[in-house]
Parts: C-alpha cells; structure tokens; sequence
C-alpha cells in the first residue's frame, strides 16, 4: 500500500506541535515519518502528554525527522533525528531515540549546544531565581544569590523510565557568577538512580570534574 499523508497542527495548553509527512506502513498503523515541530513554555509540561520524563526548562522550540516504529518487538520505538531548537537563548541540536521498552521506557541520544546560556541551564539543574519559576508557574526556594542548587530534584518521576544521554555545551556565555567556560556530561537514569558521569565543566586554562 501507499504511504498515507499525515498532517496536523495541535495544541495543548501551551504545547505546540505541528507534524507534517506519512504514515508509512498504513495497513498496520506501523511507521511514520514525520517532520516534526514542537514548541511550549517547558519541556517538562511534555510528560502528561508523552509519558516521556524531561526537566524544567524555559520556553523551547525544535525542527527535526520524527521516524516511528510502532510495532517492534522490542517495543515501539521513535527517533528524533537531526533536529535543531533553542531553549531559551540557547541553541541545541541532536538526535535523542525512545523505546517502549520493559520494564520501563528508555530515552537516549547526543546533544549538543553551540552557545550556551548559564540562565537557560539554571531551569534545568534546579538553579533558577524565583522569579523565573514564578513566570513558569512553579515554585522555587532559591536563594537570589546562589548559583547551585539548594532544592532537591523532583524525582517522583525519575522512576517512569530509563535514559543515557551525552550533553555538551561547547561555550557557556559567561555567568557573572561562575567561571565556566563548556560544559560535558554522560546522564544515566536506570531504574530511579541518576548519575553524570563525568559533569565536567571548562574553566580557564583546565578542566574541573564535578563526578
């Protein structure tokens, strides 16, 4: 049978996605191929809609190639691939895979920032001001004058799968509070347990290895 078209421009709360490609295996609603464009105020809003576990950040965008196999054995299984976005001011591009796997889902992937800004990673780590988590709707007991985290990570959903992603961040647009200058690290969640392995971070003239 003939690919079938898919198109489609949703939006929920304040998440937006518009698809556009095929359906690729019509007969047994088996595979698409998509472009795929989303866009909200925080990736984390993205878990109600996917079951897909993401932390806080500030408001995104992405452009990429959703490929989706939905019947594999192994579980269904899709690849974002070569996509290109921002988060906040900061740029990022990759390819990260999920599979429905037992006895949890697993998400992995490479991503990469060109140009990185200290104020987008905050969100991420837990380091935000107050008032930017006020303007997402959360709540935050951070200091105004701390850089790194004092809250503790919300990990009541760290147990809904599994995940194995490399980050780096080649230049941290400077932070008038820390001297980092790039930033790598290897996140592994199994099972509930998060580890990054290394966290390592660029400062002038050398490295310095948080793990």
């Amino acid at each position: 049978p003939q690919p079938f078209p898919v198109q489609a421009d949703v939006k929920i709360g304040d998440t937006h996605a518009v698809i556009a490609g095929t359906l690729t295996d019509p007969q047994n609603l088996g595979a698409l191929d998509l472009r795929l464009k989303l866009s909200g105020a925080s990736l984390s809003n993205l878990y109600p809609l996917t079951g897909v576990t993401l932390p806080d950040s500030p408001a995104y965008s992405t452009d990429g190639r959703l490929v989706a196999k939905l019947h594999d054995p192994a579980g269904a299984n899709f690849r974002y691939e070569g996509f290109n976005g921002k988060i906040g001011n900061s740029d990022i591009h990759g390819d990260l895979g999920y599979i429905a796997s037992q006895p949890r889902p697993k998400l992995s992937g490479v991503l990469v920032s060109n140009q990185l800004l200290f104020s987008d990673l905050a969100p991420l780590i837990g380091a935000d001001s107050n008032a930017a988590q006020k303007k997402r709707g959360g709540e935050s007991k951070q200091p105004s004058g701390k850089v790194l985290p004092v809250e503790e990570f919300q990990t009541d959903r760290w147990r809904a799968m599994d995940a194995d992603v490399e980050f780096t961040g080649k230049r941290i647009v400077q932070s008038p509070d820390l001297p980092f200058t790039d930033l790598y690290t290897h996140l592994v969640l199994n099972d509930g347990q998060l580890s990054l392995e290394p966290l390592r971070f660029g400062v002038a003239g050398g490295k310095l290895d948080a793990d």
